[in-house]
């Protein structure tokens, strides 16, 4: 674990960046304002990435372009779009 949410939301992102086979590969510039977390003034700061990286990258894995990225996520309904909606049970 990382120092700090930031730490996290870094480290994270970079994992899921270099464990990909997206062909074509995005610039890391494209994926730059993606990377820090961000929030308006009134939202609390949740470090979810670790989560939806611990929930999510298995589905995603092996995939090699981002239609099937999506396909692969929010195939049977939707995983993805309505994860508020969904009960994790081990969390």
């Amino acid at each position: 674990e990382g120092e700090s949410m930031l730490d996290d939301n870094i480290a994270f992102a970079l994992m899921a960046w270099n464990a990909t086979d997206l062909e074509p590969r995005p610039p890391l510039k494209v994926a730059f304002p993606y990377l820090l977390p961000y929030a308006t003034y009134h939202e609390a700061r949740t470090n979810w990435r670790p989560l939806f990286f611990a929930k999510f990258f298995g589905l995603a894995a092996g995939q090699t372009t981002s239609r099937e990225v999506l396909g692969a996520l929010i195939a049977d309904g939707v995983r993805v779009m309505n994860w508020t909606a969904r009960e994790w049970p081990d969390y």
